[in-house]
């Protein structure tokens, strides 16, 4: 499919009780349904997805959770709530699902960091 959001997540925080409905609804504040508009990957703490995979016809909005940015081949980008952009991809690294969910503070930086990362400051 040409699904071009993509949200990642680290497998074990993505299946704990109550964090995919966590997900799901900051996924609908920012217009995002998945299987519809957005595909989610789950990976567990080893396993690696290459973003240069993707490919290089259009552009991509990559949302992680609890990832490590070499889990996605990447080196450097250790900023969390940062708006990255690298070739055709646009990347926001935030922290574990878990870490937001009683975490006010955090919620709103995601939430700013969200809006960046869905209207790139370059349109």
């Amino acid at each position: 499919g040409a699904f071009q959001n993509i949200i990642l997540c680290n497998t074990i925080d993505f299946v704990f009780p109550g964090h995919k409905e966590f997900l799901y609804q900051i996924l609908s504040a920012i217009n995002l349904s998945p299987e519809q508009n957005c595909l989610i990957f789950d990976l567990p703490d080893h396993a690696h997805a290459s973003i240069r995979q993707l490919p290089s016809d259009r552009e991509f909005h990559i949302l992680s959770f609890g990832l490590k940015p070499q889990q996605l081949e990447l080196q450097g980008f250790e900023l969390m709530h940062e708006h990255y952009k690298i070739r055709h991809c646009n990347l926001l690294f935030a922290m574990p699902l878990g870490d937001y969910v009683n975490n006010k503070t955090a919620k709103g930086q995601l939430w700013s960091a969200l809006k960046e990362w869905i209207v790139p400051k370059s349109q």
